[in-house]
């Protein structure tokens, strides 16, 4: 806290406080015979307290927590609860109680830590009167305190005080940790090894499910609490993970797919379609049958139109006459899904010919990074054989998501499992036992060829 600020606070004429950083003071050098001064004790606070505060900041960014401080949701409620702990603000470790905040409604927001300062004086705290018995000084008022608190909220509160986030929060529900603790150098090394030898794991947790969305366009999945080793660095998730992503479907157009008209000429028949899901209906082409009665012209040779094009088939003319014909027209579906069309009033065993868009099947991986955020990364998209993508060399992937577009996605979790010690040596002896299992069985083909 800087001299201004203390001064801002305890608001007393007799309070004196000559400490500038610019300065570079490092030592308060007391004089024997001399008065110790009050402003020099100030100072001398002032000068330890950046001394800490310049170590703990070459060791940790505001808002990273030191222990505890995990975060859960309740969706519904729309609330978040917040567990005690210990967090890194200002080059100083602050403890801070639970809390529960709600979540408002909107887009992102950030939780993190208010940290509040105020001055106690006498009146407020009546131990601050000397307790000294037989003293001048006795019972008379001495320093101010300067009482420091963190408490959990929302930037969003304007609480006029300093606010480090710690949390962000999208749509009342996702959630990403702002800052991680700074790896200590001489870690590198061990890092460097355990890359070499195993590369990215999972040392527990971190399972991805996929979740009903409620946001359209939108995929939701969950990713559990754990811990994976990328590039050799531990990388935990105190708290699951919600990933929104957009659907982003590949496209792909069909042409003139042709089908039957199965009802009687004029009735409804409900078509399958050969690719689904669909995404959009562009045109249907239909046959149409229309009974017409014309009047043939006054002269010989004159041609009597009809009322509509792309005519395919008609009757022999006369003077007055009735006109049964069959032709070509685009009309709407009745109604449609996803892998279904309903169509009327086309002639029975007459072709239909639809233009449609449907989603093709692709494969996307769920990965996380070394710096705990997780992200989606899409596949290439293919009609009969989706390419599945290529993981990013500094992420770890999570699981493999097969999109076809109907319900959820099928999720795979395939991330490198860390495999204990006592498991290793549980698959040792199973291996032992098999090899003398094939061992006895080839002892009893050899007697059974003896024999």
């Amino acid at each position: 806290m800087t001299a201004d600020e203390i001064k801002a606070l305890v608001k007393h004429s007799d309070f004196y406080d000559r400490y500038d950083k610019s300065k570079n003071w490092d030592f308060v050098a007391v004089i024997a015979g001399r008065a110790m001064q009050s402003p020099e004790i100030n100072e001398i606070q002032h000068i330890f307290d950046e001394k800490i505060k310049s170590l703990g900041n070459a060791l940790y960014a505001d808002g990273t927590i030191i222990e505890g401080c995990a975060i859960s949701f309740e969706p519904e409620q729309k609330r978040a609860n917040l567990t005690e702990g210990r967090i890194f603000l200002d080059g100083l470790v602050y403890q801070v109680k639970a809390a529960t905040l709600a979540i408002p409604d909107t887009t992102t927001v950030q939780i993190g830590i208010w940290k509040k300062s105020k001055s106690v004086t006498e009146f407020e705290d009546n131990t601050l009167f000397d307790p000294a018995k037989g003293t001048p000084q006795y019972h008379m008022p001495g320093g101010y305190r300067i009482v420091t608190t963190a408490e959990w909220g929302l930037s969003t509160d304007n609480e006029g005080v300093p606010f480090f986030p710690v949390y962000g929060v999208s749509d009342s529900e996702i959630v990403t940790q702002l800052h991680e603790k700074v790896t200590p150098e001489y870690l590198d090394s061990l890092a460097r090894y355990d890359d070499h030898a195993h590369g990215h794991y999972v040392v527990e947790g971190l399972r991805v499910t996929a979740l009903e969305s409620n946001i359209t366009g939108k995929q939701i999945y969950s990713i559990s609490e754990g811990e994976a080793h990328i590039n050799g660095y531990e990388s935990v998730i105190s708290h699951s993970v919600r990933l929104v992503t957009d659907e982003a479907p590949d496209l792909a157009d069909i042409k003139s797919e042709v089908h039957v008209f199965k009802a009687d000429t004029g009735g409804t028949s409900t078509i399958s379609v050969s690719h689904t899901p669909i995404e959009a209906l562009k045109q249907i082409l239909i046959t149409k049958e229309r009974t017409v009665t014309l009047t043939h012209g006054g002269y010989t040779g004159c041609t009597d139109e009809l009322p509509d094009t792309s005519v395919v088939e008609k009757t022999t003319s006369f003077f007055t006459y009735s006109v049964t014909y069959r032709h070509r027209v685009s009309v709407k579906a009745d109604s449609s899904d996803t892998k279904q069309v309903t169509i009327s009033g086309a002639v029975k065993d007459s072709l239909i010919e639809i233009d449609y868009s449907y989603r093709m099947p692709r494969i996307d991986l769920i990965v996380m990074y070394k710096d705990r955020s997780v992200g989606i990364v899409h596949g290439v998209a293919h009609r009969y054989a989706p390419v599945v993508p290529s993981t990013p060399p500094e992420a770890i992937c999570l699981a493999e998501v097969t999109q076809l577009w109907e319900g959820l996605p099928e999720v795979k979790n395939v991330a490198i499992q860390r495999v204990p010690v006592d498991t290793l040596n549980k698959m040792r002896s199973q291996i032992v036992d098999l090899y003398s299992l094939i061992a006895r069985n080839e002892q009893r083909f050899d007697i059974m060829l003896d024999a």
